[in-house]
């Protein structure tokens, strides 16, 4: 198993998907992000706390080009279409493309979290005033 090490601790990064892909297949890619919890099913007692990141490249086998788009079969019989000129595509031809396009998912993802964590603060700065406010009485 590949896997790259983070300030967290050691990522795995692994590619699913049978192989191999059937002969002169073309094959698109998805990145994706999971985080697993740490459980050892054998150990009995002193069981590791916390959780571990898994990053995956899931492929997809290309069924047919249309004038619109590709239609792409998935590792486990599930189709997607992708529309040609969509700016969010499930799948991309490349692993690189794959890679840039979890990254660019990630930094949305972080952008909603730093907004949501700052609406948070200014409710609990407004409740601590409040508070404040109604001690005086």
């Amino acid at each position: 198993m590949v896997g790259v090490s983070t300030k967290h601790g050691f990522v795995q990064i692994q590619e699913f998907g049978p192989r191999p892909f059937p002969e002169g297949a073309d094959v698109w890619w998805r990145a994706e992000d999971q985080r697993y919890a740490n459980y050892d099913p054998w150990a009995e007692f002193e069981q590791p706390s916390g959780s571990h990141l898994q990053l995956k490249l899931i492929p997809y086998v290309v069924e047919r080009y249309t004038p619109k788009g590709v239609r792409l079969r998935g590792t486990l019989g599930d189709r997607h279409f992708i529309l040609g000129k969509a700016v969010r595509q499930h799948a991309v031809p490349t692993k690189a493309l794959a890679i840039s396009d979890l990254i660019a998912r990630k930094k949305v993802h972080v952008a909603a979290a730093a907004a949501r964590l700052a609406r948070a603060e200014e409710h609990l700065h407004a409740a601590e005033q409040w508070l404040r406010l109604e001690g005086e009485d």
